[in-house]
């Protein structure tokens, strides 16, 4: 995208982390997620939600709740939505 002389933002990143998550490709997804920081942009609770929904469909609940953990310590606070999404999917994986 840079290379191309696109500026990426926030909603940019989030988009791809969600594309990659989709498809299972949850290491491009975490690189986005770091070169976000990286590149001096903050994700927001839409970006932390759909890696953490990415991770709990694939069944890394560990890393679904040291991302939960990292949000926390941020300003960011989730909401139920996101809460009840990530739970549901824990549960249903557990089920298994």
């Amino acid at each position: 995208m840079i290379h191309q002389g696109l500026t990426p933002n926030t909603v940019s990143y989030t988009t791809l982390i969600h594309a990659f998550c989709e498809l299972g490709k949850l290491r491009e997804a975490q690189k986005l997620f770091k070169n976000m920081h990286t590149n001096g942009y903050l994700p927001d609770l839409c970006t932390y939600s759909v890696l953490l929904e990415g991770f709990c469909k694939q069944g890394y609940l560990g890393k679904a709740f040291r991302l939960f953990r990292a949000m926390q310590s941020t300003t960011l606070k989730p909401n139920l939505n996101s809460l009840s999404k990530g739970c549901s999917l824990m549960f249903r994986y557990t089920q298994q």
